[in-house]
């Protein structure tokens, strides 16, 4: 491959040597012998077409190669050389188009191809030697981004560019790129919203009435209230228990029973407290005892006749018939309470009623005994934690021991009146569905459910 000559386009006035290269008719002739006017071409035997694989000496190659792009072919480079040329591409990619290239390149001796592609892919191939290879290049690449938001809304955008490589005289296509952008929004939202979760069951009592002082009448029993409900989800609820009246000192009244509620969104419950026990002002009067959820007991001794007090949720209290000294007794939120009778001896407190919310049958909010005089019997509370009435000279009424409960009347001279029990909410929910509460409840199971006994104020929140 020494001493060859380049001489451009075949001249009928110049003189070539032996080995001279020219163009003749888009041909590439080699020159076999010295000659002057001897057009190349397939007979002259000056001449010899430079073509591959024609059993020449020389190194030939196929002028005009034409480039056919197909979708599906894998760019290729196929000398026929034994002479290996090594390519140094650089690409800077910022997506992955899809080249078309479309058109009939025609190469020189040398050619240096530099592709330039937008959005940034610039490919360059440099052979390093100066032989002409005849590539059928194919490019079929279909980006698809897809980016992926966990946020809320979730959009998620495919795009499909498409590019049109325009190949120049000069070798370098032009690369035009035409996105396609076909966004896909889906909206999911994340947060759960407020709603009715399964009911609960409930209790709510109020506080029951304080007994009467010196012939005192029993203490009402609170009111009692039961039910399901359902609870709006992540709502605070507040419980505000109802005190028990304090029995009275002296010659006087029991006080009521206070209020106990359970509050809310869309949720108001409420239990009326118990009425006060009447007492005896001197030997021969007496007076009534105080109205309230269930009545209190009448107060005792003397010729006078008192009467329970009425009742607006339960039952009323004992009255005195007769000429007996000995008081009625609170009414219970199940029974009202039982009339004093003589000589001497008070009325029972009535009962209270029962519930299983917890788990167990329990009777709740009775009513408290009346009081007597000093050679009577002592009453006894009604079930669900009435006080007994007092006996003997300045026998003290026994304090409610049940939630809700009425306070037992005091015997004769000047006997107290015990103390009214508190009120309670009890709630029992589902374990599954159990929300946080303040207030230290009283937490027990009963099956699948969680029960909380609130002995104090607290607040429950749903879950």
């Amino acid at each position: 491959m020494s001493n060859f000559t380049w001489a451009g386009f075949w001249d009928n006035g110049t003189a070539y040597q032996t080995n001279t290269f020219v163009t003749y008719e888009n041909v590439v002739y080699v020159s076999l012998s010295p000659n002057i006017s001897s057009p190349p071409s397939s007979g002259n035997t000056d001449w010899d077409i430079v073509v591959y694989g024609q059993g020449s000496t020389y190194i030939e190659r196929t002028p005009l190669p034409t480039v056919t792009p197909t979708p599906t072919d894998t760019p290729s480079v196929t000398p026929t050389s034994t002479e290996t040329p090594t390519p140094t591409p650089t690409i800077t990619p910022t997506e992955t188009p899809t080249h078309t290239p479309v058109g009939t390149q025609t190469p020189t001796p040398s050619v240096s191809a530099e592709v330039t592609s937008t959005p940034t892919e610039t490919p360059t191939v440099t052979p390093t030697n100066t032989l002409t290879e005849t590539p059928t290049p194919t490019n079929s690449e279909t980006p698809t981004v897809t980016p992926t938001n966990t946020e809320t809304p979730t959009p998620t955008v495919t795009n499909t560019p498409t590019n049109t490589i325009t190949p120049t005289q000069s070798g370098t296509p032009n690369v035009t790129t035409t996105p396609t952008n076909t966004p896909t929004v889906t909206n999911t939202p994340s947060v759960t919203p407020s709603g009715l979760i399964s009911p609960i069951t409930y209790l709510v009592i109020g506080g029951g009435g304080g007994g009467g002082a010196n012939w005192g009448g029993g203490g009402g029993a609170g009111q009692f209230v039961s039910g399901t409900t359902t609870l709006t989800s992540r709502t605070t609820y507040t419980i505000t228990l109802g005190n028990g009246g304090n029995g009275a000192t002296g010659s006087a009244q029991g006080l009521n029973g206070s209020t106990t509620t359970f509050t809310g969104t869309g949720l108001s419950i409420s239990a009326v407290g118990g009425g006060g026990g009447g007492y005896n002002t001197s030997p021969s009067t007496a007076t009534n005892g105080s109205n309230g959820a269930s009545g209190g007991g009448g107060g005792g001794g003397g010729t006078s006749r008192s009467t329970g007090g009425s009742a607006t949720a339960g039952f009323s209290g004992g009255s005195v018939t007769g000429d007996s000294f000995g008081s009625g007794g609170g009414g219970g939120s199940l029974q009202a309470g039982f009339n004093g009778f003589f000589p001497d001896t008070g009325g029972n407190g009535g009962n209270g009623t029962t519930s299983n919310i917890t788990g167990s049958v329990v009777a709740y909010a009775g009513g408290g005994g009346g009081g007597g005089s000093t050679t009577a019997t002592a009453s006894t509370g009604g079930a669900g934690g009435g006080g007994n009435g007092g006996v003997g000279f300045n026998g003290p009424g026994a304090a409610a021991t049940g939630y809700g409960s009425g306070g037992g009347g005091g015997a004769t001279n000047d006997g107290p009146g015990g103390n009214g029990f508190a009120g309670v909410v009890i709630i029992s929910v589902a374990t599954a569905n159990l929300g946080s509460y303040t207030g230290s409840p009283i937490v027990t199971i009963n099956g699948s459910n969680t029960v909380l006994t609130f002995n104090s104020n607290g607040t429950y929140t749903s879950k």
